[in-house]
């Protein structure tokens, strides 16, 4: 059927990155005239331009990649490269199709979709959800934005399997259809950049349910606005979670429990106990009780659950623990990346004095909310860094003023500062609360670069 699809069509793939060059290799398998379209020239597009080419795929490079879109019948459209451009608008206007890997596989995939989106905690709960599933007498997928292509899942998946994926709302903002289980966790400000204003990018978040049918799920909180207007809306079936507060269905937090009350019957059932997880901090839980509730809608047994919740092992650069020298502990949270994960990484350790480390690449969020729970989270200074640094100053110093701050020119001087400050009992924790391309290649190297230090102290 794909096949018939995209045979002979005169199809352009933008952006020639991870997943561009999975769908030129799709494309070409399926017989379709494939064309690179990218601002970056052959020589700095690598191994992948040379795989495109010996494939044999055609290019347009450099600064006119997006001229003459109409040569084309379908555009496929990287998630990094926003909708919004007049090139993309023009050819909409002239009759091309457009669309992308996610839609893609949404429209081909014959199995079971479950799709995670949020700002924070996605990799997370969707990790969490694939181990809780994994073991089954079916087959269980991992992909999407977590950093796998889905479509080579195409060949392998059968009617019955799953396919869980990570949804960024890059990857949401034109989608046509909803996975079957969607798993909404809380949107707060971010990718404004991108988005222009929250309610586009919460807009862009809302399609992982707005297209599903009465057949389908939708597992969000019942603690915040965003999800909580998301379960009143929603087409399909509904399963809400909270740890603040005692529901009448769903997965919920009790007296150090979690109880799912049925979706149907209503009929009371402990989980398991929430001390002893280990994954650390309400923010967490916020995680785990969606992963449970998709779990249980899967009709994974509860026994099955609470083992498996045990063995769970938390991701790399989300409140890591590095290492541990005397009464002081390094937590690397470098995927902390806007001031509410970095807030809630400080309320993961509330009795605990702690420095923290602050700054890069500011992409938007409450930095005054930061300041205030540094204030009323034991945090004794924030080691600031990064182009952002004296803007997160001045607000610690209007609204945390009994937080020291220091400003660090180095990333080892940072960590330096930061020990000096908790001394010989309390927390070392990056939360950058920013993006990191200011000083580092990515969040992954700011956070080994971070335990590479520590592992030398």
């Amino acid at each position: 059927m794909a096949k018939v699809r995209f045979q002979g069509k005169k199809t352009a793939v933008i952006g020639l990155g991870r997943e561009g060059i999975e769908l030129v290799r799709w494309l070409r398998r399926q017989g379709a005239l494939v064309t690179v379209l990218d601002r970056v020239p052959a020589s700095k597009l690598g191994v992948q331009y040379k795989e495109a080419k010996h494939l044999g795929a055609e290019f347009r490079l450099g600064d006119q990649y997006l001229s003459n879109l109409t040569d084309f019948e379908v555009v496929f459209r990287s998630p990094g490269v926003p909708l919004q451009l007049i090139e993309f608008k023009r050819a909409i206007k002239a009759g091309v199709a457009f669309s992308s890997t996610i839609q893609l596989f949404l429209e081909l995939a014959p199995a079971r979709i479950i799709g995670v989106t949020g700002t924070k905690g996605k990799s997370t709960t969707t990790s969490l959800i694939h181990h809780l599933l994994k073991g089954g007498q079916r087959w269980v997928f991992l992909a999407g934005n977590i950093g796998t292509s889905p479509l080579p899942l195409l060949t392998k998946i059968k009617s019955g399997d799953t396919v869980v994926l990570e949804l960024s709302s890059f990857q949401l903002e034109d989608l046509t259809r909803s996975p079957d289980i969607a798993v909404m966790l809380n949107v707060v400000p971010e990718h404004l950049d991108r988005h222009k204003t929250f309610s586009k990018y919460l807009a862009a978040k809302q399609n992982i349910y707005t297209h599903q049918g009465k057949a389908d799920w939708l597992i969000a909180s019942y603690d915040f606005v965003p999800t909580k207007e998301a379960l009143r809306r929603a087409r399909g079936k509904t399963l809400p979670i909270s740890t603040r507060q005692i529901l009448r269905k769903g997965v919920y937090l009790s007296k150090g429990e979690i109880v799912y009350r049925h979706w149907r019957s209503g009929r009371r059932q402990v989980i398991t106990s929430a001390t002893g997880l280990k994954l650390m901090g309400e923010h967490n839980l916020q995680n785990v009780l969606p992963a449970i509730a998709t779990a249980l809608v899967s009709n994974v047994p509860v026994k099955t659950i609470a083992k498996k919740l045990r063995s769970f092992k938390p991701l790399k650069h989300r409140i890591e623990l590095v290492r541990r020298i005397g009464d002081v502990s390094f937590i690397n949270d470098s995927l902390g990346t806007t001031p509410e994960a970095a807030a809630a990484a400080i309320l993961a350790f509330p009795n605990l004095p702690k420095a923290i480390i602050v700054g890069g690449v500011y992409k938007g969020g409450d930095i005054s909310a930061l300041a205030k729970t540094a204030a009323t989270g034991n945090v004794r200074m924030a080691v600031l860094i990064g182009g952002s640094a004296k803007k997160f100053q001045a607000a610690f110093k209007r609204f945390a003023p009994k937080v020291s701050t220091k400003l660090a020119k180095t990333f080892p001087q940072a960590v330096k500062e930061a020990i000096a400050a908790v001394r010989t009992h309390g927390l070392v924790m990056l939360t950058p609360a920013c993006a990191s391309f200011d000083m580092f290649k990515d969040a992954y190297d700011r956070g080994d670069q971070f335990k590479k230090i520590v592992n030398h102290l």
